[in-house]
C-alpha cells in the first residue's frame, strides 16, 4: 500500500493512486486538557465546526503552522487518529510505504521532526519528497527540465525553480490564507465593529472572495458584535473585501517578481517562454489568474487540481 501526505499549516491531504484523494480536512483538534496533558475530542471538519463553542478545558489546537511542527503531542494525536481511519492499527501501518511532501525550504531539524512523527506513528516505509518537485511531476516527466513553481498555502507560500528530481533554487515567504483570513478579520471588525469566527471566514473566501473589483457577489455571515456582545447576521459583499485580498496577494506576487529577477538570465528566459505555475488553495480565488498574470508580466497558469498538486504529483 502507497499513499502520499501532506501535513500543512491548514489541511491534511492523503492521496492514493487507485483511489485517489483519501483525506482531505483542516489539520486541527479539539483537545481536552487534563493535568496539562491533552486527549484529543474531535480533529479535522469537526473540530472546526466545535470551534465556536468549547468547553471550559477544551481548546483548538493548530500543531502544524508555516510548515513545521508546533505542537509535536496534538500532531501525532490528529495523525494516529487519520492514520487509524485509512489504515488501521500500526501493524497495518507498517505494511504502508509512504511519500511525505516536505516544504521545499524546510531545514534538516525539520524534515527530522515529521519522520520522527510519522515514525511515533507507526510507519517507517517513508520517502521525502520535496513539494515543489512534487507539482513539477504534473507538468512534465523529463527529469532536466526547470519549471518556476509558486504553491500558494496556508501558512507559506513556496516559489522555486524546479526539476522533477531536484529543487534549484527556491525561497519561502510567511504569506499564505492564514494572512489572508486575517486581512479579511481586521477589516470586518474596523468597518463593522464585529467578529468573525474561523469558519465563517473560510465559507466567505469559497463563496465571494474575488480579485475583480467590480464583482458585486453577496453572501450572509454570523458575527458577533463587540459593541452589544450578541450575535447578528451580517451581508457582505466581493468589494466588501477586496482591499483585504488585494493587500495580501500584491505582497505574493511582489516576491514572486522579486524571485524571478533574482534568477539568471538563461532561466529567466526559460521562465519567460514556459510562464509561472501555480498549485495551493490560494490561488483558486475568482480572478486570481488574471490578476497575476497583469502584475507579473508574463503567463501565467494554474494546475487543474491546484489544492492537492503536492499529493497528487508526488504519485505520478
Amino acid at each position: 500500500m502507497t499513499m502520499s501526505i501532506e501535513l500543512g499549516t491548514s489541511h491534511i491531504k492523503v492521496y492514493d493512486v487507485e483511489q485517489g484523494l483519501l483525506f482531505y480536512e483542516p489539520s486541527i483538534v479539539v483537545a481536552k486538557v487534563k493535568n496539562n496533558k491533552p486527549t484529543i475530542i474531535s480533529f479535522g471538519k469537526t473540530a472546526i465546526e466545535m470551534s465556536a463553542q468549547l468547553g471550559e478545558d477544551e481548546k483548538l489546537v493548530q500543531p502544524i503552522k508555516n510548515g513545521i511542527i508546533s505542537d509535536y503531542h496534538c500532531a501525532k494525536l490528529l495523525l494516529d487518529n487519520v492514520l487509524e481511519m485509512l489504515v488501521g492499527n500500526k501493524t497495518k501501518r507498517k505494511q504502508l510505504e509512504l511519500i511525505l511532501c516536505i516544504p521545499s525550504c524546510a531545514t534538516q531539524a525539520q524534515i527530522n521532526e515529521f519522520v520522527k512523527l510519522l515514525n511515533a506513528c507507526g510507519v517507517s516505509a517513508i520517502t521525502l519528497r520535496p513539494q515543489l518537485c512534487c507539482i513539477c511531476k504534473l507538468l512534465d516527466s523529463d527529469m532536466s527540465r526547470p519549471y518556476f513553481v509558486v504553491d500558494i498555502g496556508a501558512g507559506k507560500t513556496e516559489i522555486g525553480l524546479t526539476t522533477v528530481r531536484k529543487v534549484v533554487d527556491a525561497i519561502s515567504l510567511s504569506l499564505g490564507g492564514e494572512m489572508i483570513d486575517l486581512s479579511i478579520y481586521e477589516l470586518i471588525k474596523y468597518r463593522y465593529n464585529l467578529s468573525i469566527p474561523r469558519a465563517e471566514i473560510e465559507r466567505v473566501k469559497e463563496s465571494i472572495a474575488s480579485l475583480y473589483s467590480t464583482d458585486a457577489t453577496t453572501t450572509k455571515v454570523n458575527a458577533f458584535n463587540l459593541t452589544n456582545s450578541v450575535w447578528q447576521e451580517l451581508s457582505i459583499s466581493s468589494q466588501d473585501i477586496y482591499d483585504a485580498l488585494i493587500v495580501c496577494y500584491d505582497r505574493i506576487l511582489e516576491g514572486v517578481n522579486v524571485f524571478l529577477n533574482s534568477l539568471d538570465k538563461e532561466y529567466q528566459d526559460t521562465v519567460r517562454s514556459t510562464g509561472i505555475f501555480f498549485s495551493g488553495l490560494g490561488c483558486e480565488i475568482i480572478g486570481f489568474e488574471k490578476y497575476a498574470q497583469s502584475k507579473l508580466n508574463t503567463d501565467v497558469y494554474i494546475l487543474d487540481s491546484p489544492a492537492i498538486a503536492t499529493v497528487e504529483g508526488a504519485l505520478s
